[in-house]
């Protein structure tokens, strides 16, 4: 079976959309949410219990590969992980923000 994956994207300044993907298969999305933390916390708790591990992109930059429940439990410190390791890769590479905002 694939690990589940948790897509991210920020479709305006304080709105993130999350999807939850298996193999070909969407099983959840939702718009709407405050931050990314509330995206992982969200995501977690409807991800399929026979899993323990889930991938995660965050505005289209794979952020690796996660326990299920950090995403609950550590949600807020997982998140802050998320967004600083994705703003220390577009300050290296800019080519990512500008694929990254056309994208989303």
């Amino acid at each position: 079976m694939s690990v589940p994956l948790i897509s991210i994207v920020r479709e305006q300044r304080t709105e993130y959309k999350w999807s939850l993907i298996c193999g070909p298969k969407l099983l959840h999305s939702k718009f709407g949410q405050q931050d990314v933390s509330a995206c992982l916390q969200s995501a977690g708790e409807v991800t399929p219990g026979d899993q323990q591990m889930v991938e995660i992109m965050y505005r289209q930059v794979h952020m690796g590969t996660h326990l299920i429940k950090d995403l609950v439990c550590n949600a807020d410190s997982l998140a802050t992980h998320i967004s600083e390791t994705y703003a220390a890769l577009i300050a290296d590479k800019p080519e990512i923000s500008a694929s990254a905002s056309v994208a989303n």
